[in-house]
């Protein structure tokens, strides 16, 4: 595999049933565990996670809030 192919492939995540097992997906279409355990090959999780700006907004915002009694 080529360094480029090896970068693309890491901008794909895992698919849920390998990110559920914690197993080596191969970020094919369907891939090889999805087909073995015949189940639809998804990838339904956040591809992007936060920016530390946006998750210091958020947890800003939580602060500010007024605690519950």
């Amino acid at each position: 595999m080529s360094a480029s192919t090896r970068r693309e492939s890491a901008n794909i995540p895992a698919c849920d049933l390998c990110y559920e097992r914690k197993v080596k997906c191969d970020r094919e279409e369907t891939c090889e565990n999805c087909k073995l355990a015949q189940v639809e090959c998804r990838r339904t999780r956040p591809q992007r996670s936060l920016s530390v700006a946006e998750r210091l907004s958020k947890l800003e915002n939580k602060a500010t809030q007024p605690i519950p009694e």
